[in-house]
This record gives C-alpha cells, sequence and structure tokens, in this order.
C-alpha cells in the first residue's frame, strides 16, 4: 500500500499565561536550564557527527522535501524498542548501529540531524495520554515519559514522531495530552499539543428505497487523524480484517460493495449495503447510518477536572434520497445548536424539493477544554448530537 506523505503545518503558540502561571514557568526556566546542561540531552542534540550518507540525502532539494526526506529517513531506519523516557538510553552511533532503540534515542536523533542539516530543531518533552498531564510546579526529568521533535519550516512549525506511523505534522494519539514544554535556548516554552490536525470525516450518502429494500450507497473521506485511526486498525488486522470489522457493525444489512483506499493522512472508502424493509406501508431511513456508527464522537469522562478532546473534531456529511412513487414524506425538524460561542456547533436539516429530499449534517468542536462548569452544556450538546444520529425519515403509502 504505498503512501504519500501530506504535511500539516500549524503555528507553534506558547500558552497564554498569567501571573499565577508566571510563578509556574519559573519552575520550568529552571528545568530547562538543566536539560541544555545534561550531556544526554541538549548537548546530544548539538553534538551530531553524522555519517556523510545521513546528511547528503537531502543535497539538491528544497527546504520542504528536505524536511520530509530527513523525516522518514529516521523512521524508515530505526525501530521503536517501546521504551519511553525523555533521556536517551545510548548514544548515537550505537542506536544507529543497532537500528532500534526508545522514543528518546529515536526523537533525539532526529531533532540532531535536523540541525546537522540547518534546521531549526527543538526537543518537546511531555507526559502520554494516561500518566496524567505535565505538572505546574516544581517539574522534574521524571515527571516527563516522552520527547518529539519541533522544526521550523518556511515559518511554520512542524511537530513528529519518528517512532510512530503517523505521517509528518501529526503526532501520534498517545501524545495529544494538552500540553508539552519546549526546551530551547532562549528560556523555553509551554507547547499546546491540541492544535496538531483535526478528526475529520466526509461523507456522502444516496439512498434509494426500492420494492421492499432501503439501499444505501455511501462514500467516505477521512482525513488526518480519523485517517490514521483506520491505518492503525488496518496495519493491526489486515484490509480483509477491517471489511469484516465494518460488516459486522451493520448486523442484518447486507454488503454489494466495500472500496477501500489509503494514502498517509487520508483514507477513502466506498460501500454498498441494503436491507429489506418489513412492513410496505411505511418505511423508516436513517440518513445518517453510518456516520453514527462508523464515526461517533466519544462520550467523554466526566468525572475529572476537566474533559478534553485530544484534537479538532470535523464531521460533515450529504444525504440525497427520492420519495418512492405511491409515498409521502415525513421528515424531522432542523435542529441547530451551538456552545461556547462556536466552539462546537450542530446542524441537521432534511429538505424536501420536488420529489427529491437532502439532508445536510455539520459537526464541529474547536473548543477542546471543557471544565466542570462546562460539563452540562457539554453534555446536553452530545445527547443532541445522538439524537441527530438516530433521526429517520419515514415514507408512509398514501391512501
Amino acid at each position: 500500500m504505498k503512501r504519500i506523505v501530506v504535511c500539516v503545518l500549524f503555528l507553534a503558540l506558547g500558552v497564554g499565561i498569567s501571573k499565577a502561571q508566571q510563578a509556574e514557568n519559573k519552575d520550568y526556566e529552571k528545568l530547562n536550564r538543566e536539560l541544555l546542561e545534561t550531556d544526554h540531552f541538549w548537548k546530544f542534540i548539538k553534538r551530531g557527527n553524522f555519517p556523510t550518507d545521513m546528511t547528503s540525502i537531502v543535497i539538491g532539494q528544497n527546504v520542504l522535501t528536505q524536511f520530509i526526506t530527513i523525516f522518514q529517513h529516521i523512521q524508515g531506519i530505526l525501530v521503536w524498542d517501546g521504551t519511553y523516557g525523555i533521556l536517551p538510553t545510548k548514544d548515537l552511533r550505537q542506536t544507529l548501529q543497532e537500528k532500534e532503540g526508545s522514543v528518546a534515542d529515536i526523537n533525539l536523533i532526529l531533532c540532531s540531524l535536523f540541525r546537522q542539516c540547518g534546521f531549526d530543531a527543538f526537543p518537546v518533552i511531555l507526559n502520554t495520554r494516561g500518566e496524567g498531564e505535565i505538572p505546574a510546579r516544581e517539574p522534574k526529568f521524571g515527571d516527563f515519559n516522552y520527547v518529539v521533535c519541533m522544526v521550523e519550516v518556511e515559518g511554520s512549525f512542524l511537530l513528529c514522531d519518528a517512532t510512530a506511523r503517523t505521517p509528518v505534522g501529526l503526532l501520534p494519539e498517545r501524545c495529544l495530552n494538552r500540553l508539552g514544554w519546549l526546551v530551547n535556548e532562549e528560556g523555553g516554552k509551554m507547547i499546546d499539543l491540541t492544535s496538531v490536525g483535526k478528526d475529520q470525516v466526509l461523507v456522502s450518502t444516496l439512498i434509494k428505497v426500492s420494492g421492499n429494500k432501503v439501499k444505501h450507497k455511501v462514500g467516505i473521506v477521512e482525513k488526518e487523524y480519523a485517517a490514521v485511526r483506520t491505518l492503525d486498525r488496518v496495519a493491526e488486522i489486515g484490509e480483509l480484517g477491517q471489511k469484516s470489522e465494518v460488516k459486522s457493525l451493520f448486523p442484518g444489512w447486507s454488503f454489494t460493495k466495500f472500496k477501500y483506499d489509503a494514502a498517509s493522512n487520508i483514507v477513502s472508502k466506498e460501500f454498498a449495503l441494503q436491507k429489506e424493509t418489513g412492513d410496505s406501508r411505511k418505511v423508516e431511513v436513517q440518513p445518517l447510518l453510518t456516520e453514527g456508527i462508523l464515526h461517533p464522537v466519544a462520550v467523554p469522562d466526566f468525572s475529572g477536572k476537566r474533559v478534553v478532546f485530544p484534537v479538532k473534531v470535523v464531521r460533515s456529511s450529504h444525504v440525497e434520497m427520492e420519495v418512492p412513487k405511491g409515498y409521502v414524506a415525513v421528515l424531522p425538524e432542523a435542529i441547530e445548536m451551538r456552545i461556547h460561542q462556536n466552539g462546537a456547533l450542530l446542524r441537521f436539516q432534511a429538505m424536501e424539493n420536488m420529489g427529491k429530499i437532502i439532508v445536510s449534517f455539520t459537526l464541529t468542536i474547536d473548543k477542546q477544554v471543557y471544565l466542570p462548569e462546562e460539563y452540562r452544556e457539554l453534555k446536553a450538546f452530545l445527547q443532541m448530537l445522538d439524537k441527530v444520529y438516530r433521526e429517520v425519515i419515514a415514507f408512509e403509502a398514501k391512501k
């Protein structure tokens, strides 16, 4: 399966800080100085000394191509041994000879090679999801279990992790844990990791009620993190396994087509499925059937101090169907809901014109962090989303 790299660029802004947070940053500046003085961290990165055959691979390329070449080279020659941590477990030469290493071995080598090839590259330390957020005060080396690389490319910034299959510009989901600390010689700064990429899905559906059958013809485009999840799953269970897994989610439906195509951060799927209607006097059609089953928004855990969506969520769907002869259509009411001044938006509408029904659906969740006082509104929003997924269009036989 051929992979095509598409870069996701973003502006790496430091998180805005209050006076109380300034005191916290003093603690991080102290940690930053300690990391700069550590032989097996900043000095490791600056030391470089790569073989000529590694630095010559970018000769004659433009800046963006150089960046991609370096990332893919390290991603291709080094295998992650599953070990976490922010300090290397061995020296650069040993890692290159053994062709495997810890997350720190690999991503600090990545930073070092970028710098030796003329890029501004810096390590970003963080904690993976499930291990708690990075400490607010008095951070120590042992408070962090992961390090990635940030690189400036033509005025924009890219975060990358050569231990994962994710494309340049996207971190693996295990890294999306709100905040990280960028280490540099200017004192370092806090980085918002939630600004990296989106979970984006676009769906187009044609529905036909014919005789005693309802038929769905579905086209799906998954981008960035939605695509990464599919690629990871296919790598785990194979394309045939994925096909069987999708079919199992639609009991009672038969599939007449299933097509899958993938690049590095774009996946397209096409399939057709059908089901007998049962009572021909009233036929109910669920226009967002596949969206609610294949791409639901996970209900977060509301028991903690905050709810965090790791990345922004985008869902969009366009559905077309004709009113079958001898029937009248009963359409659901239009729904529009916003929270937090467009921090999240939900729109659903079904309209009929000249015997044709068009359904449009849009969901965006741009605000990613919710505090307890916002939980009630967020819960109501997610409950409404679940209701929209379950909405039906009824075709009733004319009397």
